[in-house]
């Protein structure tokens, strides 16, 4: 249970301090709220009715950019919160070989 408990806390201090990147994967992929909002309403809204519109290819890159800034935010946090759990494994086993 403690281990869950860093796991969390370790959570809690990464994904503020990554603030800088999502700002700059937001710049990236959507730039400002307007284009959000229309990516986001081509999301929610189904294929089939975006193809009867004519507007696949809209819908289509709109999902990507979303999927893009999804993916840039959660693969960061995920790289992150792997490395500093092998650092901190890695600590723990010096340690015990200091002490053992």
């Amino acid at each position: 249970m403690p281990a869950l408990i860093a796991r969390i806390v370790l959570l809690g201090v990464v994904i503020p301090l990554n603030i800088p990147i999502y700002r700059w994967a937001w710049r990236l992929c959507f730039g400002t709220l307007e284009e959000f909002e229309t990516c986001l309403q081509y999301v929610l809204e189904l294929q089939l009715v975006s193809l009867f519109k004519f507007e696949y290819h809209q819908n289509a890159y709109a999902t990507f950019k979303v999927g893009l800034f999804v993916l840039i935010c959660g693969g960061v946090i995920a790289l992150e919160f792997v490395g500093l759990l092998l650092v901190v494994q890695a600590l723990r086993d010096i340690w015990g070989s200091l002490n053992g």
